[in-house]
């Protein structure tokens, strides 16, 4: 084979072409053809990341899990991992490949594959001590000759098992009571390593001590995954958060329904992250479930004296609902009772606070008041993200209260500030405020305006809400030019967002009404009811 590959190599013509995996769209396709069976989205992307696209180790997966019963099944959370299993057809084969190893390399290998799919020759070489580093790049060089592994690039010596598959089926020849420690070792190496801001290795140190849990304990175990939680959250990643919130709770113990407040700071802190990633992930009626772990965490700040805590969850920018403006009302008025009145920590609260006056209460003019002492705190800080924050509340409020021209001018002011901070959600809110004020004052211009701008950063935020709001702004012009067709497309891009949105809800029955169908416009109606 190599001679002849060698001849071949000395011809013009001659191309070495590398045979990639399938790309994520085929998969449906694939697994279906393998099957008949067609797989949720969220399984098909799991089985795609677990095979790399490899028609064989596709077909053995697929197989394996129509076998199983598990390939038309919806997971009860969607958002939870997949184990998905190794099927015996690759066990074989990749056990094969293995054997033609030496001894010392298939150990050495064996402890690599619980670093991870990438490890770094360092960490490695720290873990097989007193093997010499020179004894251990004889024995990688060996795994790249047989296509176990292959260098990855990067500012230290890595590598990276070639397939996901090689890396997890090697950690089975290893007993539970070793493994662990393993894990705990490379976990300390990995803290030593990284110090006291682990950056974007949150993750990674929170798997190996999770794993390490029953030899270190669940100290730096939950140091990390809270770490990891709030990294996710901050790069929109809110199903991952979700996940490593859920993971922390459940290894302290704490119920995930229980309506008690948190008993220590670590608890607090776990439910306050579940609850941010519930807020951005949950549908609207089930937020009440976030609500609840905000004021589980709340009540033990309060108790223990911690005000700073308490704000970050009273301005938490949780949906607007009615049911739950109420809540979130009485937690704003608890901490400013605790804050110095021309605090920034006051001037924040009065922001959301005169929100809650105008839309909850009817009261304009406490609302007003509210509003007024926020922006006198802000413009006296030159503190813009408050100053933006205050007028789209305030453009709201004086929407509702038919002050439509202050609405415009005050969400048209707020879109300069969040474009100059480059604050996403502040500018997403600014242009759905600026356009509802426009609509109301027939300006087209305005409107088009609005509507050509909100989506942009609207999906670089990932914020189902921002996206929601974007696409029902998108799709109201399509609608007042009788584009009925495009702005049904539209709207359903808006409810495979958020279902029950009751904006999204009602934009439906009027296209539905309008293109006559009168079946699917009472279905949309019940459903707002």
């Amino acid at each position: 084979m190599g001679e002849s590959l060698g001849r071949l190599s000395r011809l013009a013509s001659f191309q070495l072409q590398p045979l990639a995996g399938l790309p994520p769209e085929d998969v449906d396709n694939f697994v279906q053809g393998e099957t008949g069976i067609t797989a949720t989205a969220t399984l098909l992307s799991a089985i795609h990341a677990h095979t790399a696209g490899n028609p064989f180790f596709l077909g053995e997966v697929a197989r394996y899990l129509a076998e199983l019963g598990q390939l038309d099944e919806a997971s009860e959370d969607e958002t939870a991992p997949r184990i998905l299993g190794i099927p015996q057809g690759i066990r074989h084969v990749i056990g094969q490949r293995l054997m033609q190893l030496s001894e010392p390399c298939h150990q050495a290998l064996t402890t690599a594959s619980v670093i991870g799919r990438a490890f770094e020759f360092n960490l490695l070489s720290a873990l097989l001590e007193p093997a010499s580093p020179e004894e251990l790049l004889d024995l990688m060089d060996e795994a790249i000759s047989a296509k176990i592994i292959e260098d990855f690039h990067g500012g230290a010596v890595r590598y990276q098992f070639r397939h996901a598959l090689m890396q997890q089926t090697l950690p089975e020849n290893i007993s539970t009571g070793r493994k662990v420690r393993l894990h705990a070792r490379i976990g300390e190496a990995l803290e030593k390593a990284y110090g006291d801001n682990p950056g974007d290795h949150a993750a990674e140190l929170a798997h190996h001590f999770s794993q390490a849990q029953s030899v270190l304990g669940d100290e730096r175990m939950l140091r990390y995954i809270l770490l990891a939680g709030d990294r996710a959250l901050a790069s929109y990643a809110h199903e991952d958060g979700l996940a490593y919130f859920q993971r922390g709770l459940t290894a302290k113990g704490i119920s995930l329904e229980s309506p008690e407040s948190a008993e220590d700071f670590i608890a607090a802190e776990l439910l306050f992250g579940l609850g941010r990633a519930q807020a951005a992930t949950l549908p609207r009626h089930e937020l009440g479930v976030a609500h609840r772990n905000f004021s589980r965490a709340f009540d033990h700040y309060e108790s223990v004296g911690d005000t700073a805590r308490m704000v970050a969850i009273a301005e938490f920018p949780f949906p607007q609902l009615s049911e739950h403006r109420v809540r979130t009302g009485r937690l704003i008025l608890r901490v400013l009772e605790q804050v110095p009145e021309d605090s920034l920590e006051a001037g924040r609260l009065h922001a959301l606070y005169g929100h809650f006056l105008g839309m909850t209460e009817g009261d304009y003019g406490s609302a007003r008041d509210s509003f007024d002492r926020a922006l006198a705190i802000a413009k006296r800080d030159g503190d813009s993200p408050l100053e933006m924050r205050t007028l789209n509340s305030a453009a709201q409020v004086e929407l509702w209260h038919n002050h439509i021209e202050d609405s415009l001018k005050s969400s048209l002011r707020a879109i300069d500030l969040a474009v100059e901070g480059s604050d996403l959600g502040g500018e997403v809110a600014g242009r759905y405020w600026a356009f509802i004020s426009s609509t109301a004052l027939g300006d087209i211009q305005e409107i088009e305006r609005q509507a050509s701008a909100i989506l942009e950063p609207a999906e670089r935020l990932r914020d189902r809400w921002g996206l929601a709001t974007a696409y029902t702004t998108v799709a109201w012009p399509l609608v007042l030019r009788g584009e009925w067709i495009k702005a049904r497309e539209v709207n359903q891009r808006s409810l495979d967002v958020m279902p029950m949105d009751p904006r999204l809800l009602f934009q439906r029955v009027v296209l539905e009404t309008q293109t006559g169908n009168q079946n699917q416009s009472r279905l949309h109606l019940e459903r707002l009811e």
